[in-house]
């Protein structure tokens, strides 16, 4: 077993990326090296890692070859990542990066990713498998909608189904609102709206090898999307 393990966190400017150097460097029983990686060389979490990497975002076609770049001049053990954009593109190369490099990349597979980046795939994924969920429709479908006006009252809310951080969000409070929102439908999902009297609340999972080995539920207060307390 090596003495020394190297980890590369991404998205060293993202609350996530932060969160998770911050994690790391609170490990004290283990000899870590800790890489970060950011397209921007200012970001703050560069500050916590012990060594820095500029690389491109994750939608430039160099992102994978620079990453991988990375993992070989290293050695790193392990990669985490630090922003949502970055998922999908892990997703898809994980197992390329991790046959080539030896490297370990933590990252659920394409089919889970594509259904929690979409407001619609979540809701149906857990309607279908029996848990608590919002009524939800997509815009787009008139007769879908029809039937859900008939048995939810106002309000309701619209969102991108591949939203973040509240933003897109519209409140529907009048079938004028709603007329306005099904005139331009994109790629909106419709669903009910659960009010918020008890607070926001996220729960995540650790799974591996198929099993769920640890749950944690956090109440959150939100600014513009992001937790701050």
């Amino acid at each position: 077993m090596k003495n020394n393990i190297n980890v590369l966190v991404t998205g060293a400017g993202a609350v996530l990326g932060q969160g998770i150097l911050r994690s790391l460097n609170m490990i004290r029983d283990r000899n870590i090296t800790i890489h970060s990686a950011d397209p921007d060389y200012r970001s703050t979490g560069h500050y916590i890692a012990q060594k820095t990497h500029k690389v491109p975002f994750a939608n430039h076609t160099d992102y994978i070859n620079e990453i991988k770049k990375i993992i070989e001049q290293h050695r790193i053990d392990i990669l985490m990542i630090g922003t949502d954009t970055e998922l999908p593109v892990f997703a898809k190369n994980k197992e390329m990066l991790e046959s080539i490099t030896g490297v370990k990349i933590v990252v659920s597979n394409s089919d889970v990713i594509d259904i929690a980046n979409d407001k619609w795939k979540t809701a149906t994924f857990l309607k279908k498998h029996g848990f608590a969920y919002p009524q939800s429709v997509m815009a787009s479908d008139k007769e879908a909608v029809d039937e859900f006006r008939k048995n939810k009252s106002f309000p309701y809310l619209a969102k991108p189904v591949d939203g973040a951080r509240s933003k897109g969000i519209i409140i529907i409070n009048s079938y004028k609102e709603l007329a306005e929102v099904l005139a331009d439908p994109k790629n909106l999902v419709i669903q009910e709206y659960l009010p918020d009297a008890d607070g926001e609340f996220t729960s995540g999972c650790i799974v591996t090898e198929g099993k769920c080995k640890a749950v944690v539920t956090l109440r959150r207060d939100l600014r513009d999307g992001n937790t701050y307390r």
